[in-house]
C-alpha cells in the first residue's frame, strides 16, 4: 500500500505499508535510509476507518526513527510550544491542557511575536531548532484571544472536535524556523479568572536539571510506548550515549545561567512576563 511522502522538520519520510487486518497488532519495520518497510496490522480495521488509527501510529514510527538520528546529533524533541521575538527564543512547557499552545498564539497574535513550534519543539546547542508552523487550536478560545485568525465557534459545544481549527503561521507570517535559547518555562494558564495575580518563581539549578533531563527524556519514551499493546518495539532510543548528550546539553544551559521559570496566570499576563524577560 503506498503512502504519501511525510515532512517532519524539513525531512522527508518515503513509508511502504503492508496492512493485514487479521494481524493482532503487530508492527515490523525493515529501515533502509529514510524508506520504511512497514508490516501493520490491527483487528479494528475490520470495524473501523483504516486511516482512523493508522495516521497516529505511523506518525509516531516515523517521529521515532527521526527521533533515533536526531538524538545521535545532540538534537532533542520536547512537548513544548516556543517562540521568538527579536532574535531571541523563549520555550514552553506544561502539563497536559497547562495552555502552551494558548500562550503561543497570544504572544503572536496580540504582542507580534513569531511562533516556532506549538506542539512540539526541537533543542539542541544551536538552542531552538525547529518546530511547526501550523497551530492546532480550539475555536472557543477566541472568547479570550479575540485575535485568533479562525471562524467563532459552532453548536453548543465550542471545545468540541468540530470546533478544532488548524491555522498556517506561515501564510500570516508568525512562523520562525530557530532561535537562541533564552527563556525556559514552565506555564499553568488560567483561563477567564478576573483580578488573578501573576505566580513567578524560578527554580533552583538542581530542580532545572533534574525536571528538564524528565521533560526531554518524556517525548523519547513517548514515542517508544506500545501501539495498541503491539508486541514489537522499535530499538530504544533511551541509550546510555543519548542520555550523557541529554543531559550535558541542560548542564551547558545551567552554566550560562539559565532557569526553568514557573508562571501561573492568565495567558495575557504570563505574555507580558514573558516579553519583559526576554
Amino acid at each position: 500500500m503506498p503512502l504519501p511522502d511525510f515532512s517532519i522538520f524539513g525531512e522527508r519520510v518515503s513509508p511502504r505499508l503492508e496492512l493485514n487486518p487479521t494481524w493482532d497488532d503487530l508492527i515490523e519495520i525493515k529501515e533502509e535510509g529514510k524508506v520504511l518497510e512497514i508490516k501493520y496490522g490491527d483487528r479494528r480495521f475490520n470495524s473501523a476507518p483504516q486511516d482512523k488509527y493508522l495516521r497516529r501510529d505511523l506518525t509516531w514510527l516515523i517521529l521515532s526513527v527521526l527521533e533515533r538520528a536526531r538524538e545521535s546529533q545532540g538534537q532533542f524533541l520536547v512537548h513544548a510550544s516556543s517562540i521568538e521575538k527579536n532574535g531571541r527564543g523563549a520555550v514552553f512547557f506544561g502539563q497536559t491542557h497547562a495552555g502552551k499552545t494558548s500562550l503561543a498564539a497570544v504572544l503572536a497574535f496580540r504582542y507580534g511575536c513569531n511562533v516556532i513550534g506549538t506542539e512540539h519543539t526541537l533543542l539542541g546547542r544551536g538552542g531552538v531548532e525547529g518546530g511547526t508552523h501550523w497551530m492546532e487550536v480550539s475555536r472557543g478560545l477566541k472568547q479570550f484571544i479575540p485575535e485568533l485568525p479562525v471562524d467563532d465557534p459552532i453548536g453548543q459545544d465550542i471545545w468540541g472536535r468540530e470546533n478544532r481549527d488548524a491555522i498556517d503561521l506561515a501564510l500570516f507570517n508568525k512562523h520562525k524556523s530557530s532561535a537562541p535559547l533564552s527563556l525556559l518555562v514552565y506555564v499553568s494558564v488560567v483561563h477567564g479568572t478576573e483580578n488573578l495575580n501573576l505566580t513567578v518563581s524560578e527554580w533552583s539549578a538542581r530542580k532545572t536539571r533534574v525536571l528538564l533531563g524528565e521533560w526531554m527524556r518524556w517525548m523519547i519514551q513517548g514515542s517508544q510506548t506500545y501501539l495498541h499493546n503491539c508486541r514489537r518495539q522499535l530499538p530504544s532510543l533511551d541509550t546510555l550515549e543519548i542520555s550523557e548528550k541529554r543531559m550535558a546539553l541542560v548542564d551547558e544551559w545551567i552554566k550560562e545561567g539559565k532557569r526553568v521559570l514557573f508562571l501561573k496566570g492568565t495567558a495575557d499576563d504570563i505574555a507580558k512576563e514573558v516579553l519583559e524577560r526576554l
